[in-house]
């Protein structure tokens, strides 16, 4: 009955039943695993902002101190016993201070605490500083690194009734802000770093990594995450220095232009997600499993057998092996399949035969046309000569005229035959280091007498020190070729170009016409035997520069549209290594 088969494939997809657990179990661990993440982005997003308004709060509130002392300079008076006392003042009181002091615009010192050991002038030029003074008259440096401590250098505009400007500095300790970071987490499993809007790194709360805060480590290894434009942070994964992958968050630090990262291993953050992804993926495969097994027992006995058996034969078949037939005994769906397919063998073979009687004689008569069109010329000039050799054997002259007429004409026929004979079997190569630069002009400058013949304008753009292993007379006959039938492509006043260049490990070689072009439809089979674009030949042009080309280790393409021209590409692998050249 024809009913058999559906019977038994219904019981085989009784298990699609699986497919709707398998769909309900993927939407909801993505479901479960994106609200995860979620929490973990917005935890840690706020985590970011409030660590970043830490470090920003330390650097503003300095800001705030600085503003203040500098008031009171300007209330109480411009005596330097007055500032000497105020800048000492502030000193004793506010260790983030490890060099205070009061200038003029001229760079004079009106006030100042003891300077540390070995201090290093850091603003060199306060008119140079005075430029960078922001709307509020504050001034602040990148963070700089002395005796192993962090610093930065900020100036302050005095106000003053004087008409010299009077300026504050101070050097400001910000090992806080690297105690800071050193204390945010405390589980091992967090880093957290700073980084300038430089991408250089100024902090990191794991000890193995300070290091790279005195070495100015820039960004390749330490990401800011967010940009100078950024005003929220962000959250990003990224593959570390170390291979691994790590969660990113960055929040930005805006009135310093900083940002500050926690990171954390991807491995650790979505811990949980992963335990729960793979208990469910567990019981959906348990359960997937249970079900393939009880089909593969049922289906394999059903189904699967017979059409291993019917499979094997198509692959037989698809070899060309037509000797092996399908038997079967089955009055199923099946078993008309199978009759079905040996008749199909029958007719294969049939076509089969019709195909490669009809290719050899296409072949043949390809071959027959192109002989008697390539030979005729040549014969019947040969001949004409022949006859013409009675009559004007002594004439003056007319010996040498007609030797380089059949000359040429055998030349003809003997190139025709040579062409088969190169398409036919491989060629013996003698690869070595050739001045491509060189044989192009050379090239070049042998076909432009040919060319102007024609009223056919040749150029070239050929740069000195081209250099690839070729075979030098594989490579000029292919040049030479494909040169000559752009030449006789394009026609009176037109124009050829034979250019030249290195592209990247590569040499690049075109030959450019501005010709009838190519029609779209053909270029894909250009380069095969017997396709031609002319009126008269066979067609073995193209394909024997293709071999050619190609056991010289390169390749060749072409590009063409059809009524504007057509460029022929040729590349091979350029040699740095001049000597030994051919």
């Amino acid at each position: 009955m024809k009913n058999k088969l559906a019977i038994k494939l219904g019981g085989v997809f009784l298990v699609t039943t699986l497919i709707p657990f398998i769909v309900f179990g993927i939407i909801s661990v993505q479901r479960a695993k994106k609200a995860a993440e979620e929490t973990i982005y917005v935890r840690s997003a706020q985590e970011s902002t409030q660590a970043a308004g830490r470090v920003e709060d330390f650097i503003r509130s300095t800001g705030v101190i600085l503003e203040a002392m500098a008031n009171n300079v300007s209330q109480f008076g411009v005596e330097a016993w007055q500032l000497q006392s105020i800048i000492d003042s502030y000193v004793l009181h506010l260790d983030r201070f490890s060099y205070l002091r009061i200038v003029d615009a001229n760079n004079r010192v009106l006030a100042e605490t003891p300077r540390p050991t070995a201090y290093k002038e850091k603003l060199s030029n306060i008119a140079d500083v005075e430029k960078m003074i922001d709307a509020r008259g504050i001034f602040r440096s990148e963070m700089y690194i002395e005796d192993f401590q962090p610093y930065m250098s900020i100036v302050v505009d005095i106000p003053s009734t004087r008409k010299d400007k009077l300026f504050l500095q101070a050097d400001l300790s910000l090992i806080t802000i690297w105690d800071y970071v050193d204390n945010l987490f405390v589980d091992g499993s967090n880093n957290v770093y700073i980084v300038s809007e430089k991408g250089t790194l100024l902090a990191h709360s794991d000890p193995k990594f300070k290091a790279d805060v005195f070495r100015g480590i820039g960004s390749a290894r330490y990401p800011s995450v967010v940009s100078k434009e950024d005003v929220s942070p962000k959250v990003i994964i990224s593959e570390g220095w170390d291979g691994e992958d790590s969660f990113l968050v960055g929040a930005p630090i805006p009135m310093l232009g900083w940002s500050l990262v926690i990171t954390q291993p991807v491995q650790v953050t979505f811990r949980a997600v992963r335990q729960l992804t793979w208990t469910l993926v567990i019981a959906i495969a348990f359960f997937c499993i249970s079900v393939v097994v009880i089909g593969y027992l049922s289906g394999n006995w059903l189904v699967i057998t017979p059409i291993n058996h019917l499979l094997a034969m198509t692959r037989a078949v698809g070899r060309g092996d037509f000797t092996k037939r399908v038997t079967t005994h089955r009055n199923d769906e099946l078993g008309e399949l199978a009759i079905a397919f040996g008749e199909m063998q029958d007719r294969l073979v049939d076509y089969q035969r019709e195909i490669e009687i009809n290719a050899r004689t296409s072949f043949l008569a390809r071959i027959a046309a192109g002989l008697v069109h390539d030979m005729k010329h040549p014969i019947a000039i040969i001949s004409t000569m022949s006859k013409l050799l009675k009559t004007k054997i002594n004439e003056e002259g007319f010996v040498d005229k007609y030797y380089g007429i059949v000359q040429k004409e055998v030349g003809n026929a003997s190139t025709f035959l040579q062409n088969l004979n190169d398409l036919a079997k491989p060629s013996k190569t003698n690869i070595k280091k050739v001045n491509v630069s060189e044989t192009l002009q050379r090239i070049a400058e042998s076909l432009r007498f040919k060319a102007k013949d024609d009223e056919i304008h040749l150029s070239s753009d050929i740069p000195n020190g081209l250099v690839a292993e070729l075979d030098q007379f594989l490579f000029e006959r292919v040049v030479t070729n494909l040169a000559v039938n752009a030449i006789q492509a394009v026609g009176s006043n037109g124009h050829v170009k034979i250019a030249a260049q290195r592209e990247a490990q590569m040499i690049m070689i075109q030959i450019e016409d501005d010709g009838p072009g190519i029609p779209g439809d053909r270029l894909d089979t250009l380069f095969n035997d017997f396709v031609t674009t002319k009126k008269n030949g066979l067609g073995l042009g193209l394909p024997i520069a293709k071999k050619f080309t190609e056991e010289m280790n390169g390749s060749i393409s072409v590009q063409s549209d059809e009524g504007k021209g057509t460029t022929l590409t040729l590349r091979f692998t350029s040699v740095q290594d001049t000597s030994e050249l051919a």
